[in-house]
């Protein structure tokens, strides 16, 4: 069984932070307006505002749908991460949305390119967010060796580009970044979100800052 009480920990901690992200602005006074974040103060171009690092959305949890859609058996970390707290954002220096059981399906069909009838899923995507090339998003990606590990990817990379393309091995702007979602889940606690890639040093627009 997945161990997730870092994250449990997560929950609890309430974190300040200031952005001067058009889109981060406009998203945190939505869930202000929820009550699920504090305004500390609004000039229109600077925020301030405190939050938990978790925002849980009112999607459907468990993945069994996912998997019987796309012929997968995902491993059981994020299994029992949905399990238990199905989709939600993850409001770190960068906002994160674990995407939905319904949208897992419909961005990974989506995007998945060109492949010959009856190949198997092994590009999974479950996450986005706004890196320094617009919207990105973090995928499963089914290794021949290694199995499931987590891929940084444009969303415009096909499966087979995520597979075998000039990105499969790290580049600019994707590569693997860990080696289970557990592991992808705990690095982005523990760094509060930044780098969104180990090593990297890309502050995208929506960078916020932490006080």
């Amino acid at each position: 069984m997945t161990d997730f009480t870092f994250f449990e920990a997560a929950l609890e901690e309430e974190r300040e932070y200031q952005t001067t992200s058009a889109g981060y602005i406009s998203l945190v006074r939505h869930f202000a307006a929820k009550g699920v974040a504090e305004v500390v103060s609004d000039d229109e171009t600077v925020m301030r505002f405190r939050v938990g690092h978790v925002l849980t959305s009112d999607g459907d949890a468990g993945l069994d749908s996912v998997e019987k859609r796309l012929g997968v058996s995902l491993p059981d970390d994020i299994r029992a991460f949905y399990a238990r707290w199905g989709a939600c954002r993850l409001m770190l220096r960068l906002p994160y949305r674990l995407l939905s059981p319904e949208e897992i399906v419909e961005e990974t069909l989506h995007w998945r390119g060109k492949h010959r009838p009856g190949e198997p899923v092994r590009v999974v995507r479950f996450c986005r967010f706004s890196g320094h090339v617009g919207w990105q998003q973090f995928v499963l990606r089914l290794d021949e060796a290694r199995g499931w590990e987590v891929f940084c990817a444009n969303p415009g990379y096909s499966e087979a580009d995520i597979l075998h393309g000039s990105f499969a091995d790290g580049g600019e702007s994707g590569g693997v970044t860990d080696r289970s979602f557990a592991a992808w889940l705990r690095r982005l606690c523990e760094t509060d979100g930044w780098p969104y890639a180990p090593g990297s040093d890309d502050r995208p627009e929506w960078l916020a800052e932490r006080l």
